[in-house]
């Protein structure tokens, strides 16, 4: 433990830098800890929480459900976490978008978020499935399609062949007529996950004081999470799959992160 409590010290001595962003080095803690704020928001177990990092949402079907500019075919946008998990009435999909620095809040983004809750899990799955067929990382997307296979949203036409997909040549058995990719499509999507409901979660330092983001977060539909009280989830959770230690360690910085923002550390503290 004390090994974590020295990385998180470094950590929060150097959000103090410029050009040093925070969120890019403790993503992977929110990550983790995901489940369990998760677990106690839906009353669900934390074991049955799938979370993926930089999910991505195909920008032409955002386009096309509102106005975000235009898309050349199949770019995409990505949003922090994707977190899978189903209680007992529904299967739930929460998008996840963290923010360490309060300046970073984005009203566009917030808006995009909004649009890919609109569109719904069908096509936001199908998106997935269009990008990985013209993606210059077919590899990372055929893991990426294996990992939603197994939460059960997408359903493959060749299980083994799939699963036994060479990975150290350039495409082989990813494109083309015959291809595990080329052959996925709509009719891939699950019949049990194609209603699932999305939730939309902004995780940040404190609530947001300016008008226009906070009438974009409750406009689309937003659950704001604070630090403050993600550290108090974090704290009383039954369940802690990385220790009581752990779990009262980053919630102490939590808090910090929160009452002291980056650069507004006293020099001589």
């Amino acid at each position: 433990m004390e090994e974590t409590s020295q990385i998180l010290r470094q950590l929060d001595e150097w959000r103090h830098l410029p050009a040093y962003q925070l969120e890019r080095r403790v993503d992977v803690l929110f990550g983790m800890l995901l489940p369990t704020v998760i677990g106690e928001k839906y009353r669900v177990s934390p074991g049955n929480c799938w979370v993926i990092p930089e999910f991505p949402l195909h920008k032409g079907k955002l386009v096309h459900k509102g106005k975000l500019g235009k898309s050349d075919g199949n770019e995409s946008v990505n949003v922090d976490f994707a977190v899978f998990f189903e209680t007992r009435a529904e299967k739930h999909l929460c998008l996840v978008e963290l923010k360490t620095d309060q300046q970073s809040i984005s009203v566009p983004q917030i808006q995009m978020m909004g649009l890919a809750a609109a569109v719904g899990i069908t096509e936001l799955l199908v998106g997935v499935l269009e990008i990985a067929q013209v993606s210059r990382q077919p590899r990372k997307y055929a893991h990426l399609i294996w990992k939603l296979h197994q939460i059960g949203c997408i359903g493959l036409p060749d299980v083994d062949g799939f699963r036994q997909m060479r990975m150290n040549s350039e495409r082989p058995g990813l494109m083309g007529e015959n291809g595990q990719l080329g052959r996925l499509g709509a009719a891939n999507v699950t019949e049990t996950w194609r209603d699932a409901r999305i939730d939309l979660i902004e995780i940040m330092p404190f609530a947001p004081v300016k008008e226009e983001r906070k009438k974009a977060l409750k406009e689309h539909g937003f659950c704001v999470m604070t630090f403050e009280c993600l550290a108090k989830i974090i704290r009383k959770a039954p369940v802690q799959p990385f220790g009581r230690g752990f779990a009262d360690l980053f919630a102490f910085y939590l808090e910090r992160w929160a009452q002291v923002p980056a650069g507004k550390k006293l020099l001589s503290e």
